[in-house]
């Protein structure tokens, strides 16, 4: 319940605010954040199947492939490695899902709940189920219109987690410890 509270809150902020892929030329709305290029898309893309390891392989990203694909975007180096905001093991990564900002939490289980509308089967959000984000529809070589979709609204939640976390870097947000029941 509480994630399907979480995950309508982000669709609600999603759908008031334009999200959009913009050209290389086109200037960035720093405020709203949710723009990206299309040759960012791509590289997110890549790192995101890169992060689901070759011992899951299961063409989606558990919490801790996650955080290991955004420690993998070379604009969030530095704030993985500022061991000042969390606490961090020696190779600088969060430990905790719970560590990250309440924005980047939420991003989670909105794109894992894409499951029902890839095709996945009815309940594939519910916890008991360990929903993933969803990479493998990320490269389709036919794309669906719901593929297409789900591609721009992944870029356009990893445009929004890298700007969330380059203002907590810069203080001008404060962590919300939760528990994302996922």
């Amino acid at each position: 319940m509480m994630m399907q509270v979480q995950t309508a809150i982000l669709i609600g902020i999603t759908a008031a605010l334009s999200i959009s892929t913009i050209t290389e030329a086109q200037p960035v709305n720093e405020a709203l954040n949710f723009n990206y290029t299309p040759r960012q898309c791509t590289q997110w893309v890549t790192a995101a199947i890169a992060s689901d390891t070759v011992q899951s392989a299961s063409g989606g990203l558990s919490q801790s492939e996650f955080m290991n694909f955004l420690n993998s975007i070379p604009q969030l180096e530095s704030y993985f490695l500022d061991t000042s905001l969390f606490s961090a093991n020696e190779s600088g990564n969060i430990i905790t899902f719970a560590g990250l900002p309440f924005e980047v939490q939420l991003a989670y289980p909105t794109l894992a709940c894409w499951c029902e509308e890839l095709g996945e089967g009815e309940g594939c959000c519910e916890g008991e189920n360990n929903p993933r984000i969803n990479v493998s529809a990320l490269v389709e070589e036919n794309p669906s219109d719901v593929a297409v979709a789900y591609k721009e609204d992944f870029c356009a939640f990893v445009a929004l987690v890298i700007r969330a976390l380059e203002k907590q870097e810069e203080g001008s947000i404060t962590t919300v410890a939760t528990t994302t029941t996922v």
